[in-house]
């Protein structure tokens, strides 16, 4: 979604954040430190690290993905489980860690090396916290596939899907491990799933696609958070029409995460926006 037209759909649907985004971005000309540091977040120990990485200079001035972590904070219990797929370097999976607390889990997939090795900084951070990087992507098959890596200061914006970054951003290619999400969830995790964030630069629905053997046999229906970017999930052959049938089929339906009153016409979506798929009750405000 375009800056301008994501602030006017926050000033409509969630002006309280608006306000609190507007009176961050004024006060957001204090320096940047130089290097490396840690900040406790909800008791989680996360370290930023503002260099050469536009991400986390939004986090530290607290402006990055403040919808999300609203969110998070918001719908994830104590002793929740949060899966966190497209993890970056980890920020939100420490957000995550805070609402679980020590007693619940978190499991974050980041297959980009630099990212990945950011991300394993929040596991030696915090002993007490159970929380499990993995360095893959994750898909509807077992596989390897190639990523192309993004060459600005955005470290979020490496994509599987061809064509996804415009040509001036495209840096190098590496090949990636691809799995499925329900084999990792059969093998490793042992209680109920809570919650899962979905954050793939356009290959989302592979991942959801990965997810049906968890939710066939389970029965169970975790909240899932997805970013939807429509031409992305088009140029893999995957309609939007396809992505209601998937909802239909497994009981879902789609809500605004700045406003859970209000559904989401999946089909009518014309640019990139977060979407909060939750059973067909709704979801518990």
């Amino acid at each position: 979604m375009e800056g301008t037209q994501k602030a006017w759909y926050l000033l409509r649907y969630n002006p309280s954040l608006f306000a609190r985004k507007l009176v961050a971005r004024l006060g957001a000309l204090k320096p940047l430190p130089d290097g490396p540091f840690q900040r406790r977040l909800h008791g989680v120990v996360f370290e930023f690290d503002p260099r050469g990485d536009i991400n986390m200079r939004e986090a530290y001035r607290n402006l990055y993905e403040l919808e999300i972590v609203g969110l998070l904070r918001r719908l994830l219990p104590r002793g929740g489980v949060y899966l966190d797929v497209g993890a970056n370097v980890g920020f939100l999976s420490a957000i995550a860690a805070g609402a679980v607390g020590p007693e619940g889990e978190v499991h974050a997939f980041e297959p980009v090396p630099r990212n990945f090795e950011k991300l394993r900084r929040l596991v030696e951070l915090n002993p007490r916290h159970r929380i499990t990087c993995l360095p893959w992507a994750i898909g509807s098959r077992e596989e390897t596939a190639p990523m192309t890596l993004c060459n600005t200061e955005n470290q979020g914006l490496h994509s599987i899907v061809p064509g996804m970054l415009p040509d001036a951003w495209v840096g190098d290619t590496i090949t990636v491990p691809v799995r499925r999400l329900d084999g990792y969830i059969r093998e490793s995790v042992h209680r109920p799933v809570t919650f899962i964030k979905i954050d793939t630069e356009g290959f989302e629905f592979p991942v959801l696609q990965g997810l049906s053997g968890y939710l066939d046999d389970s029965g169970h229906r975790p909240l899932i958070l997805v970013v939807i970017t429509p031409h992305a999930w088009e140029q893999l052959g995957h309609p939007l029409e396809e992505l209601q049938d998937w909802l239909d089929s497994y009981g879902y339906r789609a809500w605004n995460p700045l406003n859970l009153r209000e559904e989401v016409s999946i089909p009518s979506i014309r640019c990139q926006v977060n979407v909060l798929l939750a059973p067909n009750g709704g979801v518990e405000r």
